[in-house]
């Protein structure tokens, strides 16, 4: 079956310093893309940015350290990638954190950056004015397709940024547009935001059991990047959903649906 080839694909990845923006960085850097990622973290990304360019090679990779919520200085590092690189070909909004106690920065980070980031995208890359199309992916997670009581408020940032996705990727400019947007939802794995929840000051509920629960059900990391790759490689990505947990990869159609006039439903 033909393929989207992301060789030579510019990749925009914001958190891309550490976690799963880093290691999904190394996998398409490894298929012969080029990477330009962001982070709030400069000496991390600065770090980072040296360990790619040794590992891969310094033409194909740059940073920029930014903070995502500053609607200007995602645009200023978004038009930097177009001048360093020609062109960005797929943006990945990977940042996010976890942290209840500080609801405003996690749905400003998790939720409004991402939406932000897509329509900063969509205007530099949307043919119809002057640009060569491209690929919008929000990275939600398990947490946007069901539902957690222990870390609500993330939980319904993760959800939004699906609907988000999926209503853009039924946009009937799109085609003529060459957009394409989808949404990407790996399980718990040892890296990324999951293994720093248990530090007792995140209001996150029950976060030692949450922990305890995924001790032998981590995803690995290998299988995230994996999956990844092909969901950003498929011939026709707009409005996919793709799930990946530990030995399980599927995509999604998730759907209102109805349970009768009396609540609870009957059984």
């Amino acid at each position: 079956m033909p393929k989207y080839e992301i060789e030579n694909k510019v990749f925009f990845i914001t958190g891309g310093a550490q976690g799963f923006g880093k290691e999904i960085a190394k996998g398409v850097l490894s298929k012969g893309a080029k990477v330009f990622f962001v982070d709030i973290l400069r000496e991390k990304g600065n770090e980072t940015l040296r360990e790619l360019a040794h590992q891969f090679s310094s033409s194909h990779v740059a940073f920029t350290a930014a903070d995502i919520v500053n609607t200007e200085a995602f645009e200023y590092a978004f038009t930097e990638a177009i001048r360093v690189f020609g062109q960005v070909d797929v943006l990945l909004n990977n940042a996010a954190i976890a942290d209840e106690t500080n609801m405003s920065r996690m749905i400003e980070t998790n939720f409004t950056a991402v939406i932000h980031g897509s329509q900063v995208a969509s205007n530099y890359m949307r043919k119809d004015k002057g640009g060569k199309g491209g690929r919008i992916i929000a990275m939600s997670s398990i947490a946007g397709l069901g539902y957690y009581y222990q870390l609500p408020v993330y939980n319904a940032a993760k959800h939004g940024i699906r609907v988000y996705s999926k209503a853009s990727s039924q946009n009937p400019s799109n085609k003529d547009r060459g957009l394409e947007f989808a949404c990407f939802h790996p399980d718990a794995s040892n890296i990324g935001i999951f293994p720093t929840i248990d530090n007792g000051q995140r209001g996150i509920r029950d976060a030692a059991e949450i922990l305890e629960s995924y001790r032998d059900n981590f995803v690995p990391i290998e299988d995230v990047v994996e999956a990844f790759i092909e969901l950003a490689s498929l011939e026709h990505m707009n409005g996919a959903d793709l799930f990946v947990g530990k030995n399980k990869r599927t995509y999604m159609e998730v759907e209102g649906r109805e349970v009768g006039d009396k609540y609870p439903a009957e059984s």
